[in-house]
């Protein structure tokens, strides 16, 4: 399986693309944050794909669900 590094930009394009996907900002540590309407495994898929990692999830009732995702080596502990 070929890893692609994906900047900032890259992740940024590759994950706005996602059918479901409601938005992708930018957080202040160099990560980004997706919500999403349900589309969790899709998000994973292109992730497997590169250098870039889920560090957390959060679902509140009433509000899209969100994935905050950095690079590996940024990965919160």
């Amino acid at each position: 399986m070929n890893v692609r590094q994906l900047t900032i930009e890259d992740a940024y394009r590759s994950l706005n693309n996602i059918t479901g996907v409601v938005a992708v900002t930018t957080g202040g540590s160099g990560g980004l944050t997706v919500e999403h309407k349900n589309a969790r495994d899709e998000i994973k898929a292109v992730l497997d794909r590169s250098t870039w990692r889920i560090v957390d999830t959060v679902e509140y009732a009433g509000q899209y669900p969100k994935i905050d995702i950095a690079p590996s080596d940024q990965e919160c502990q």
